[in-house]
């Protein structure tokens, strides 16, 4: 049985797990997961040759997946976040007016140097 669980597990499997584990650690990220996913997947699916997925493959294949939809989601609250403060915090003001208020709310920035 031992023999058999040693053909099963290959170099290829164990790296794609490894890169689904920090694909998913990475996931609050946007460029880092979409390398790590990626090699996930790719490992993953090169693991296979000829026979079916082994336990490992399949989980970084898993966690890949997971820590992609994780930072789209990431993404969209950005930007809803963003969009969100633009529309309703600032809306009918112009870039003047907006600048103004910045200068007002941030006095902090003119002592750095930051001038609007």
């Amino acid at each position: 049985m031992s023999d058999q669980l040693k053909a099963e597990t290959n170099g290829l499997s164990i790296a794609s797990l490894v890169f689904g584990i920090f694909a998913l650690l990475t996931s609050i990220t946007v460029v880092p997961v979409i390398f790590m996913s990626s090699m996930a997947i790719m490992f993953s699916w090169l693991s296979r040759g000829n026979r079916r997925m082994n336990g490992q493959a399949l989980a970084g294949n898993i966690l890949a997946i997971i820590s992609i939809i994780i930072s789209i989601g990431v993404v969209i609250a950005i930007l809803s976040g963003i969009l969100g403060w633009a529309g309703g915090a600032h809306s009918g003001l112009t870039l003047q007016e907006i600048i103004q208020q910045i200068r007002e709310n941030a006095p902090v920035m003119n002592l750095i140097g930051i001038r609007f």
